[in-house]
């Protein structure tokens, strides 16, 4: 079975110091080795809601197929407290979103986005470095 290389955001805009390490905590366990980058606080796009986000970017391997991936993404969420009525009223307790499988993009408006390009960057090193460290 093909290994495959995922990274996802995080982003919370409501009890985001519970949410976010809840989330985490959650992606650990059902994916297994995980790596996160640095957490960032921004501000909304596109929402009249002005609470500011906490987002996180990481990465993992796993044999999953997208939908997988996706489906469980949803589960985390729904665990988290994530309630459909909550985006009409702009409130996030959890997002996350797959943004790139195998090098492909899946997000790519979101990709656009300052703070993914930022952290993609942190990502990508991370990968890199670990790699690196993999093969000694």
């Amino acid at each position: 079975m093909k290994e495959h290389t995922c990274i996802f955001c995080l982003g919370s805009n409501t009890d985001s110091s519970v949410n976010i390490p809840f989330a985490r905590k959650l992606i650990e366990e059902y994916f297994g080795n995980v790596t996160f980058g640095k957490s960032m606080t921004t501000h909304p796009i596109n929402l009249e809601n002005k609470s500011v986000f906490i987002n996180q970017l990481g990465f993992f391997r796993t044999n999953l197929q997208i939908d997988n991936i996706n489906r469980e993404f949803k589960n985390i969420e729904h665990t988290c407290g994530r309630q459909a009525q909550d985006k009409q009223n702009e409130i996030v307790k959890i997002d996350i979103d797959l943004l790139a499988f195998d090098n492909k993009p899946i997000k790519n408006k979101e990709l656009s986005f300052p703070f993914i390009t930022e952290g993609m960057k942190e990502i990508k090193e991370l990968i890199r470095k670990k790699s690196f460290l993999n093969k000694e």
